[in-house]
């Protein structure tokens, strides 16, 4: 596939429990469409402090919006204060936020944040799990996030955001038949954004 080029850029922010499959999907869906992707929790493994890699998240967030590019971002997205703040940034980008909830069954994902495996090679403790368990407040609005389940495959995972990113376009009320999503180089029902 080719890059996801919408009429209106937005950032796609990966929201969830620990070990819920966030990372999974962001770089999978980033990769997919060659969309940049931010990971602000490799600056707080780089810096030790939140709130540094925090700043340097949202300076990295500022330097990609300049591209209009739709964004990847995942990382510091538990509480609904930093999610309000990142929607802040992103519109004052002209971006749209778009909240990806990933959910799966907690005892999953206690299992998988708990055991050391080639892909997580440093296991949280019950303690560190049930923490950021408690931190994470789910988003009450409905129309701002999009649902997608941490045991489903990724393409019913990015099918369901895509039709998401459609839904929203074409449920404007200026949407003008020039300005609908197209799909090129593929076959869908509902059609996507790619060029």
């Amino acid at each position: 596939m080719k890059a996801l080029h919408l009429a209106k850029p937005h950032l796609l922010v990966m929201i969830g429990g620990p070990s819920s499959g966030k990372t999974t999907f962001a770089t999978r869906f980033a990769e997919t469409f060659h969309a940049p992707y931010l990971d602000a929790k490799q600056f707080h493994l780089a810096t030790g402090d939140a709130t540094s890699a925090l700043g340097l998240a949202y300076d990295m967030l500022d330097q990609i919006h300049k591209t209009k590019q739709t964004i990847v971002y995942e990382g510091m997205t538990g509480t609904k204060a930093e999610r309000t703040q990142i929607a802040k940034l992103a519109r004052q980008h002209g971006y749209e936020p778009l909240f990806i909830w990933v959910q799966t069954d907690p005892n999953i994902t206690h299992a998988r944040a708990t055991k050391r495996t080639r892909s997580n090679p440093t296991p949280m403790s019950d303690e560190e799990f049930d923490r950021e368990t408690r931190r994470f407040t789910p988003p009450a609005e409905p129309e701002k996030h999009v649902v997608i389940s941490g045991m489903h495959t990724y393409a019913t995972q990015a099918k369901t955001v895509l039709r998401k990113l459609t839904e929203q376009r074409t449920d404007r009320p200026d949407a003008s038949s020039n300005d609908s999503p197209r799909a090129t180089g593929g076959s869908s029902r509902r059609p996507v954004i790619v060029q």
